[in-house]
């Protein structure tokens, strides 16, 4: 519990970045993820995304996003997610 407090109190909650996929591959959503955290005040961030090797798993890991939680699932979705976490400068 102690990690959950750490990263959870008082931290920015990106709820959703997406692009279409036939705009994929041109940066537009590394500049959507950068301009977006560019001017928050908080020193950590969290966002909950599929636990696979997507387009956006592989944007977040680029950008120093960090696995905090893996294995959780969601009620009728048969899919794995994960929680990471990213401190902001």
């Amino acid at each position: 519990m102690q990690i959950a407090a750490e990263w959870l109190e008082n931290s920015f909650q990106l709820a959703k970045i997406s692009v279409s996929p036939s705009f994929q591959g041109r940066g537009i959503g590394s500049r959507l993820h950068d301009d977006l955290l560019k001017g928050v005040l908080h020193h950590k961030a969290v966002l909950t995304t599929l636990q696979a090797e997507t387009v956006a798993h592989h944007l977040y890991r680029n950008r120093g996003w960090v696995v905090l939680r893996e294995n959780l699932f969601f009620p009728d979705v048969n899919r794995r997610y994960q929680i990471m976490g990213l401190e902001i400068a």
